[in-house]
């Protein structure tokens, strides 16, 4: 039964009692102000019942009796300012209650009391500062907890422990500055916990030590300057660092750590000297240090990390590739590096990973120069190789560079005289095969979720001599005939 949009104000006792098998029930944007105790007695199939974007400031202790069937209460957008214990008692078999954009300051203890079946629990956007310590006792099946967007300015530990089958926990956009060990928090069934665009200063380090199967940590926007080694059995993977001025980075100690983690545009991180900071974390896979301010990547900073497919540090300010960094990365498949001032590529600089690595970033690195044997090593296992938008007048020879599927070199000045003739000959080799799907970059784009577009060929283009001017290097045919 559909009413949205009407102007009901007041549901009194017994409204429904003719349509004893109603399973749905929309009341969205009824401006309801009063559910009369008992307003739904005789509703015993129903399923769903949305009262959202209403204006309910109180529900009366008995307001939702009969509701035996109910598995979903959508209470969202309305003015609840508080709820008392047993309001929910009789909602047996719920599964999801949201409670999210309304103004409720306080949870008192025992309030979902009776809540056996709810695995999701929505109460975002609020103005909640205080969780009593039991205020969620008596919800045994709770998976996901969504409290973000609120004003919760100490992490209220023990209140969250009660939920022991808690795996995902949101409690970003809240004015936390501090999170420790002394908080309480203990939840060891915990998979995912955000605490993105806060206002933390500072991680105690053994602040998640008692949440031994947390895989995503989200730290993004805050105000940490430091972050120390992540405590536990299995320290936390992914973390997400984004927006934060990141001065240091830990994530050291025994057993798996990280399987992503992407620290993206940490404004203060000037320099990563990532001595150990990923050591021991045998399942790392992912690692985004995009957009911060790098200088270095010491050696061993990285690995060993056998398990490391995908490392980006595109857009930071590294002078040089980090090769002796990347040894210890036997599997590294993806190498994203565009964005920094290279401008030189020096012989062997990518000889620790040329067995595995099959994507190559370098665009837009102010590259002016590569040596001759900058890509040693490397060979048909590249299948994509980005030098778009350099500064790069001549390329020497990639002959042994036979699997690509994809070679960019478009915004470069390429000088079309003798020097670049290496380059005319191996582009004039390449086969056309531009149009097509590559199985293996696709591979490897569905491994980090995402496809790739159809590749086209993006062809490298004279800029001098004048008389070549605008032709591109692969037909520019004249231009080498004196060679």
């Amino acid at each position: 039964l559909d009413l949205q949009g009407n102007m009901l104000k007041v549901i009194p006792p017994a409204a429904f009692q003719a349509l004893p098998h109603l399973t749905h029930l929309d009341l969205r944007r009824c401006q309801v102000e009063l559910v009369a105790e008992g307003a739904f007695r005789g509703l015993g199939r129903l399923l769903l019942l949305n009262l959202a974007s209403n204006r309910l400031s109180t529900l009366p202790q008995e307001a939702l009796d009969g509701l035996g069937s109910l598995q979903r209460l959508e209470l969202e957008g309305n003015l609840l300012e508080e709820l008392r214990p047993g309001t929910f008692g009789a909602l047996g078999a719920l599964a999801t209650l949201n409670l999210a954009h309304n103004a409720l300051v306080y949870l008192p203890a025992m309030v979902f009391q009776g809540l056996l079946q709810v695995h999701w629990l929505q109460l975002s956007h609020n103005a909640l500062s205080v969780l009593a310590p039991e205020a969620l006792a008596g919800l045994p099946a709770l998976r996901r907890l969504s409290l973000h967007h609120n004003e919760l300015q100490a992490l209220p530990g023990p209140a969250l422990s009660q939920a022991q089958g808690l795996a995902r926990l949101q409690l970003g956009h809240n004015p936390l500055t501090y999170v420790g060990e002394e908080d309480g928090l203990v939840l060891p069934s915990l998979r995912e916990l955000l605490l993105d665009h806060g206002a933390l200063q500072a991680l105690g380090p053994r602040a998640f030590a008692h949440c031994p199967r947390l895989r995503t940590l989200d730290l993004r926007g805050n105000q940490l300057e430091t972050l120390p080694p992540t405590a536990g059995p299995r320290p936390a993977a992914p973390a997400a660092l984004q927006g934060k001025p990141t001065v240091g980075v830990g994530c050291q100690g025994p057993g798996r750590c990280l399987e992503t983690c992407p620290p993206r545009s940490n404004e203060g991180l000037w320099s990563a000297w990532l001595l150990g900071t990923w050591r021991g974390c045998v399942a790392l896979r992912w690692l985004y240090l995009s957009g911060n301010r790098i200088t270095q990547v010491s050696p061993g900073a990285l690995g060993p990390a056998q398990e490391l497919e995908k490392l980006h540090l595109d857009r930071n300010q590294l002078r040089e590739v980090p090769t002796r960094a990347l040894e210890g990365l036997p599997a590294l498949v993806e190498l994203q590096l565009s964005g920094n001032p290279l401008r030189a590529l020096h012989d062997g600089a990518f000889q620790p990973v040329a067995r595995s690595l099959q994507l190559l970033f370098l665009n837009g690195s102010s590259l002016e120069q590569v040596s001759p044997g900058a890509f040693a090593g490397l060979g048909p296992g590249l299948q994509s190789l980005h030098l778009q938008e350099n500064q790069l007048q001549a390329l020497p020879a990639l002959p042994a560079l036979t699997g690509l599927g994809l070679i960019d070199l478009s915004g470069n000045p390429f000088r079309c005289d003798c020097q670049l003739l290496p380059l005319h000959s191996f582009r004039r080799r390449l086969p056309v095969r531009f149009r097509r799907r590559l199985p293996v970059v696709s591979d490897v784009a569905s491994r980090f979720g995402r496809r790739l577009p159809v590749v086209s060929d993006v062809g490298a283009t004279c800029a001098a001599p004048p008389t070549a001017r605008g032709q591109r290097v692969k037909v520019a045919v004249a231009a080498f005939e004196a060679c």
